[in-house]
């Protein structure tokens, strides 16, 4: 069904069955595992588990980004794992992209990896128009494993997280996730039955090891695969609930491409450019253009000019220092 007009009065309900009965394919666009009915309901609702062993998620459409293909973007999909009525702790419903944890040198550290910052930068740019990122709320996360806390828009769950059965996880298939097309194409591994395996940001059994999930939902670790395997990228975040509504309650207020005009060249960051991208640009635009790329890629720059540009930017992350940086 499409959405009713306004998401303040109605959210999106799934329903799936904790052991799904049969496989399922994706052929077609992505569905979801396990197969899920929808419904409509009033209400944003933590997961639960009625008496007939369903469990359920309330869902909700945030954002926009290629899964069918790489040419035109399509609206996200979100489970809500957590709620207080004010904010909620949402999970993309489907393995979106295929990163490597660390390209730069293998870190199995979450603070230093490039798919932190890819995911603060890139893809939270790529993503959300300059209003739906207002929604998105800046948090103080610890890592089980790890040292220290970051403060991130963007993140990877933890092992402890798949493990919540507060989150609707009570068994493997709970954590069984397919790759959308795009994903595949990025190269995420894809198994006969759809399902990819999908990174967490966590070292629960070992600082030198990273956890991640697998194609049959099973938590799992290896030592060696930071910048060896790309693997699904599920993002999560936390979004302000009041913001959320006021935003997608009100389609006008956002253009699709608001966001357009905080970049030099708009997708600088998803594709190799041409001649005919820079000759209408002038000294100073070329330089902000070059370096925009690799701001998009959460580059923390030494140039004061080029600091104080790109940190009036709504977008810019900057969080990894140039000697950790991997062009």
């Amino acid at each position: 069904p499409n959405p009713p007009a306004s998401l303040s009065a109605f959210r999106w309900q799934t329903q799936c069955p904790v052991k799904p009965a049969e496989p399922l394919g994706i052929n077609a666009a992505p569905t979801g595992v396990p197969i899920a009915e929808p419904t409509w309901v009033p209400t944003v609702n933590n997961p639960s588990v009625d008496e007939n062993g369903k469990v359920t998620w309330n869902t909700l459409p945030f954002g926009n980004y290629y899964q069918s293909d790489d040419e035109e973007k399509e609206s996200i999909e979100w489970l809500v794992l957590k709620t207080d009525g004010k904010t909620a702790l949402i999970l993309s419903r489907y393995n979106l992209d295929a990163q490597y944890f660390d390209s730069a040198d293998g870190s199995t550290e979450w603070k230093v990896s490039t798919l932190r910052s890819w995911l603060n930068s890139a893809f939270y740019s790529t993503a959300f128009s300059k209003q739906e990122r207002s929604a998105i709320l800046s948090k103080k996360i610890s890592t089980p494993g790890q040292s220290g806390k970051t403060k991130d828009k963007l993140f990877l769950l933890s092992a402890e997280d798949v493990w919540n059965e507060d989150y609707g996880f009570y068994d493997d298939s709970k954590r069984q996730c397919e790759n959308t097309e795009y994903a595949e194409m990025q190269g995420a591994y894809t198994n006969n039955m759809g399902g990819g395996d999908w990174w967490l940001r966590s070292s629960y059994s070992d600082e030198e090891c990273l956890d991640y999930i697998k194609t049959n939902g099973e938590v799992t670790w290896h030592s060696s695969y930071s910048d060896m395997m790309k693997m699904g990228v599920r993002p999560a975040m936390y979004i302000d609930l009041e913001t959320y509504f006021q935003v997608h309650d009100n389609p006008d207020s956002t253009p699709p491409d608001d966001n357009d005009s905080e970049y030099i060249i708009k997708d600088s960051n998803l594709r190799y450019l041409k001649n005919e991208d820079l000759k209408h640009l002038n000294k100073k635009q070329l330089r902000l253009a070059r370096n925009e790329i690799y701001a998009r890629h959460g580059y923390k720059f030494k140039d004061k000019s080029l600091r104080k540009y790109f940190d009036s930017t709504d977008w810019y992350n900057g969080n990894i220092d140039a000697s950790q940086f991997a062009d």
